[in-house]
């Protein structure tokens, strides 16, 4: 036989066994890869249970307002009563957390706010805390006192009253309606104007505070739903409701009247109207 032939057969030979072996090898590896690939994923969602479970909590899962406003009131109420502040209102709409109450310090504010945002589901957080408790409003621990109101504040009240809005939540409702009219205003006008209001009206007035997705209010749309997330009225009521609160205010700065008028966006000025000041 002629040993080139052999030679040939031979060399082809090992070239087709290193091929397998290559082949083999590459199998292999990639086996090895897919498997180490399915330990790590494995590994990532043991991690990540382990995550919710020290934390108490759940894997992420879209649930509707009303049932993440029960969530956020649960949390918050463990969070509150450690605090020892007067109680907190809370609702949620489109996933943003609405907060109304008063409490004593930022601190307890930032609490407060951080604890609901960091909650599963919830995409902002817009707060209308108060801080710095008013005269005669004591935190729960230390029992009720009473607090008379200025007489500005007393109308204000009972105007929203009047027009449906329950006695608990009256002052929270005042409370987003003058901070979101007010947070409209340039700061020249928003000063000049609060310095002809006594003070417990004046503190009403603070802007209130925003995390995550939570958006400046900018027409009368938005102006409607923030004040409906105090207490879940109806769009017509929270429209009445802005009107009568709005125009009680209005009297109460007959001189400023015109001047608050001109620099509000326009879209606004429907709830503002110049010629109802008598």
């Amino acid at each position: 036989m002629d040993r080139s032939f052999v030679t040939s057969v031979r060399v082809g030979s090992a070239a087709t066994a290193a091929g397998l072996a290559g082949a083999a090898w590459l199998l292999s590896k990639r086996s090895r890869r897919r498997r180490v690939e399915r330990n790590l994923r494995y590994l990532r969602g043991r991690l990540a249970g382990w995550r919710y479970h020290l934390q108490r909590r759940h894997p992420e899962t879209p649930v509707s307002d009303d049932v993440l406003t029960q969530r956020v009131r649960s949390t918050l109420g463990q969070t509150i009563k450690a605090l020892d502040v007067p109680h907190v209102h809370v609702t949620v709409t489109h996933g943003i957390v609405l907060l109304h109450g008063e409490v004593g310090t930022d601190d307890e504010a930032d609490t407060i706010e951080k604890t609901a945002h960091q909650m599963d589901g919830v995409d902002g957080v817009l707060s209308y805390l108060r801080v710095g408790l008013r005269p005669g409003t004591t935190r729960p621990s230390e029992g009720a006192q009473t607090y008379t109101p200025s007489p500005a504040l007393r109308q204000l009240l009972q105007v929203v009253k009047t027009s449906g809005v329950p006695e608990p939540v009256a002052g929270a409702v005042v409370r987003a309606v003058i901070a979101t009219f007010v947070e409209h205003l340039p700061t020249a006008a928003r000063d000049h104007m609060l310095a002809h209001l006594p003070r417990d009206v004046q503190v009403l007035a603070t802007p209130p505070r925003r995390h995550g997705a939570a958006r400046r209010i900018r027409h009368v749309d938005d102006f409607i739903d923030a004040v409906l997330a105090t207490d879940h009225l109806d769009p017509t009521q929270a429209r009445e409701v802005i009107t009568a609160a709005l125009a009680t205010l209005q009297a109460l700065l007959p001189e400023e009247s015109r001047h608050i008028e001109a620099v509000l966006p326009r879209d606004l000025r429907v709830f503002w109207p110049v010629r109802a000041v008598v």
